[in-house]
């Protein structure tokens, strides 16, 4: 009885002591489950784009190794981009307009507006100190016209080169005026016209 009585309260010590290395094994592989459930949660969240200068094309969702497909209005503007020809650009907004000739470039990029979720694709100086963002997205329809207007420099007449970007509504969203005369230009332009036609719905 006496040794019973003395065993007793090792015995009680040692359930005391398994259920503690128990609670604490638990603990440990409960804070380890979180971890790794914060941990999946951060690498799944969604990329958030700077649509300012400059990020590159990996900054479509999907990284750099995502397959990406551009839109016709994209691939009209590389076009534009690529000719590295000057343009009169008019972009006419509620309340302004704003005018300014510029090539478009030197530097392009495309990315997401993390408030809006637009895919832009912007064209800018190299200094930044010129950028042109345009909602490839909300480009439905593309013109191109070349019509004869007065030159009041000589009293003659010029042929004008423009072409209009349109929303689904038709409203213009900007335009695109070819402000180089030369026949390289003009062959450029002509060439759009042969591919493209002189209507382009998206």
């Amino acid at each position: 009885m006496k040794a019973a009585l003395y065993f007793l309260p090792l015995i009680v010590h040692s359930v005391h002591s398994f259920h503690a290395g128990l609670s604490a094994r638990n603990a440990i592989q409960s804070k380890g489950d979180f971890l790794l459930s914060r941990s999946s949660v951060a690498n799944n969240l969604p990329k958030t784009q700077n649509p300012h200068l400059f990020a590159s094309e990996s900054d479509y969702e999907g990284g750099a190794d995502a397959v990406v497909t551009p839109s016709k209005a994209e691939s009209i503007l590389t076009e534009f981009h690529q000719s590295e020809l000057t343009f009169r650009i008019v972009v006419i907004g509620n309340g302004a307009i704003l005018e300014t000739t510029s090539k478009l470039g030197p530097k392009t990029a495309t990315s997401v507006s993390p408030k809006t979720g637009d895919k832009l694709m912007t064209f800018a100086s190299d200094d930044a100190s010129f950028e042109f963002h345009v909602k490839v997205d909300q480009v439905c329809k593309v013109t191109f016209v070349a019509t004869e207007r007065p030159n009041p420099a000589d009293g003659g007449t010029k042929v004008m080169r423009v072409s209009r970007w349109l929303s689904e509504r038709g409203t213009p969203i900007c335009s695109l005026i070819l402000a180089d005369s030369s026949e390289e230009a003009v062959a450029w332009f002509e060439g759009m016209i042969e591919r493209h036609g002189h209507e382009v719905i998206m």
